[in-house]
């Protein structure tokens, strides 16, 4: 009775061995995709933008494509740029293609990077304040921000042209401010705007 006792027991044993391997089989035959199967999409590393402002190469009204990145992170948050949806497209696109004179191309550029320079690295102004919400003493006024432009970022605007997008200056509350003034390139006179703020000393 032994011998056979032992035959059965190998043979039960052999048949879970054999079980095992073919689950595992099944296991990676579920997880692997089929040959020739479809491929999973790539993401899109650009997409299409219309420009609300100039800014770099780039002029309000245009429809470009971008790093998706870059538009993700920098121009959609920053208000630049929004996605070129079909209601986006009717309403902010008017540019469309023209020839562009060097002359203006270099003039548009100049002040594409201004722009950007005085937006992604907003000039600061230290003040006095006894609650953090006022300056006292000490406030902040047009020929305080035309000289820490020219001293910090190297931007000489002469503060007669510099006003508040809201307010009228001085400037006596802690927090970024929004300032517009007229700066001239080559022989046109263009209106930017760029933040300011002012923080606690």
């Amino acid at each position: 009775l032994d011998a056979p006792l032992r035959s059965l027991m190998a043979l039960v044993q052999g048949c879970r061995r054999g079980a095992r391997v073919l689950g595992s089989a099944a296991l990676r035959s579920r997880a692997l995709p089929a040959f020739g199967g479809p491929a999973t999409p790539a993401r899109s590393r650009s997409v299409s933008a219309v420009f609300l402002a100039d800014h770099e190469d780039f002029q309000a009204g245009e429809e470009r494509r971008v790093a998706s990145g870059y538009m993700r992170n920098y121009l959609y948050p920053k208000g630049i740029a929004v996605y070129a949806t079909e209601e986006n497209v009717t309403k902010h696109k008017s540019v469309f293609d023209t020839e562009v004179l060097p002359e203006d191309k270099a003039s548009s550029k100049k002040l594409n990077r201004l722009v950007a320079k005085l937006h992604s690295n907003p000039v600061e102004i230290r003040r006095n304040t006894k609650d953090g919400v006022t300056t006292f003493p000490g406030e902040v006024t047009a020929e305080n921000i035309s000289h820490a432009l020219a001293k910090h970022r190297t931007v000489s605007i002469d503060p007669g042209v510099i006003s508040l997008v809201q307010g009228t200056f001085p400037v006596k509350a802690i927090g970024a401010h929004l300032v517009q003034c007229t700066i001239k390139i080559g022989d046109e006179e263009h209106e930017i705007e760029f933040p300011v703020n002012v923080v606690k000393r």
